[in-house]
């Protein structure tokens, strides 16, 4: 009964100083949020600084795949129209489909960057499954 005890209290000791350290890596991610909130940025973080980022994410059963390909031919067509190929990242980092499409959007101007963030935000706010930033990193890409 007295080792079940011991044991116990070890485990116990073991689990919540475990618990209560923090991985650096986290520390590195805050460090890198604050750089894009002072405007900051170190060349690392604003080679990952992209003009929009969609990122599809779930709520446990999984991402809404009408809305994303619905968006992936809105963006094709976009660039017929345009006459550009936008380059963008595909970052796939879930396990139920979760993923960021990060745009640089630099092949437009101006003008054109806002007319193509207003009508993707116009087609994905149908969905509650989609997320919109602009001018952040792209969290996902290592």
């Amino acid at each position: 009964m007295r080792n079940l005890k011991l044991l116990l209290a070890i485990t116990t000791l073991l689990f919540f100083s475990c618990k209560a350290q923090k991985s650096p890596r986290t520390k590195v991610n805050k460090q890198n949020n604050n750089s894009i909130g002072s405007n900051s940025l170190t060349p690392m973080s604003a080679q990952n600084q992209f003009r929009f980022i969609v990122s599809f994410y779930s709520k446990g059963g999984g991402t809404d795949h009408k809305i994303n390909e619905a968006y992936i031919k809105f963006v094709k067509e976009y660039e017929q129209k345009k006459g550009v190929t936008l380059s963008k990242e595909n970052i796939v980092w879930g396990k139920e489909g979760e993923s960021d499409l990060c745009f640089k959007l630099t092949e437009l101007s101006a003008n054109n960057q806002i007319e193509f963030i207003n009508a993707s935000k116009d087609l994905l706010k149908t969905s509650d499954l989609v997320l919109t930033e602009e001018n952040v990193l792209c969290k996902h890409k290592n």
